[in-house]
């Protein structure tokens, strides 16, 4: 919810649009998958002042095809937006979403598909003392 009260903030951001890219290389998660969440999710999409425009899951297995594809059917019913499924290993995802205009050195994911959150755990950091 940080982060979106800070781009709900942004004149830009409201003009333009959000781009929301999901990496999720790797498996499972431990906790399994929460639909009620998934749809609870689209529907703060729908209720902050910020337009997502599109919405990019990166997967690498078939049972993240089912699981994104039902999810696209939920938020679809609360959202427009581009949705757009793009598969394969760490390099293809890169590559496909440089196609689409994403440059793959904003995204803080190594070539081994580590997710880096040092960066951003900082970033909310400094929001709190602010």
């Amino acid at each position: 919810l940080v982060v979106m009260n800070v781009i709900s903030a942004s004149e830009d951001v409201q003009k333009l649009g959000v781009v929301n890219v999901v990496y999720n290389l790797g498996g499972m998660p431990r906790s399994g998958i929460d639909y009620e969440k998934s749809r609870r999710l689209a529907k703060l999409f729908k209720a902050i002042p910020v337009r997502f425009c599109s919405f990019y899951p990166c997967i690498d297995t078939k049972f993240w095809t089912i699981v994104v594809e039902t999810f696209s059917v939920i938020i679809n019913r609360f959202l427009l937006m581009r949705f757009r499924i793009i598969e394969g290993d760490h390099e293809e995802v890169m590559l496909k979403l440089k196609a689409v205009g994403i440059p793959s050195e904003v995204l803080p994911v190594t070539d081994e598909s580590k997710l880096l959150v040092d960066d951003h755990l900082k970033w909310l950091a400094r929001l709190k003392m602010a």
